[in-house]
């Protein structure tokens, strides 16, 4: 064990060295190049809106289905996926269905079969890189 604890220190302090040595041999090997950018995750998430989301409702007669989608969605947004979810307790979430988007397309839908009993429904989108995620407005409706 004692020499397994020696080892490990003497790997570190290896490491320690290395780098401070690369760096003093070999000025701006660690650092990066002026004018080079970094893919951020947050400037990312910021640069999708989201979907003008268009609230769950019911169609057909009687209402059968329920559906969920959007208005419009920005081009920096897409590929991307519109799903619908349902909840009995608001908390715990399934997805019913969805639709994977590669177009920025003016109302777009998805629809399930309204579940019975009283049911909260919501829409879910996100991006295929995950910037974002998001949920429309809830609606609660019992079939």
């Amino acid at each position: 064990m004692r020499v397994r604890a020696l080892a490990a220190a003497a790997v570190a302090a290896w490491s320690k060295t290395a780098v401070a040595t690369t760096a003093a041999v070999l000025p701006g090997v660690l650092e990066q190049p002026a004018g080079a950018s970094v893919r951020s995750s947050v400037s990312d998430a910021t640069s999708c809106p989201g979907p003008a989301w268009v609230d769950p409702g019911k169609t057909g007669s009687p209402a059968l289905n329920v559906e969920v989608g959007y208005k419009s969605i920005s081009n920096n947004c897409i590929p991307g996926t519109l799903s619908m979810q349902a909840s009995s307790d608001g908390t715990h979430w399934k997805t019913l269905a969805s639709e994977h988007e590669t177009t920025a397309t003016f109302l777009t839908f998805v629809d399930h079969a309204c579940l019975p009993g009283p049911w909260d429904y919501r829409g879910f989108y996100v991006t295929d890189d995950h910037t974002f995620k998001g949920t429309s407005p809830v609606s609660h409706f019992t079939c």
